[in-house]
């Protein structure tokens, strides 16, 4: 019984999560203090965590990431011009 319930609830919730259009307008971030947001894309986060971790060491920039630009992009590119150890502190 709990095999067809699992099975059920993949034939029918899986498909229709697929078939969502998130995100079709553009998102919010409500903050007290005015930031500057750059979108850079591209290179899997590569791009945008190199361009943080170049950035001064003030507190004034931050960058949103996780295992992707952190542990993922080390294991997976030879040539990161950043180290996700030494250049970044949570």
């Amino acid at each position: 019984m709990r095999t067809l319930c699992i099975l059920l609830a993949c034939v029918f919730v899986v498909p229709a999560a697929l078939g969502l259009d998130y995100p079709s307008k553009p998102g919010r971030i409500i903050v007290g203090q005015p930031f500057v947001v750059e979108n850079r894309v591209g290179g899997g986060t590569v791009l945008g965590t190199q361009t943080a971790a170049a950035a001064a060491p003030d507190g004034y920039t931050l960058v949103m990431g996780g295992l992707a630009n952190m542990a993922f992009n080390l294991a997976m590119h030879k040539d990161l011009r950043y180290d996700p150890i030494r250049d970044f502190t949570p």
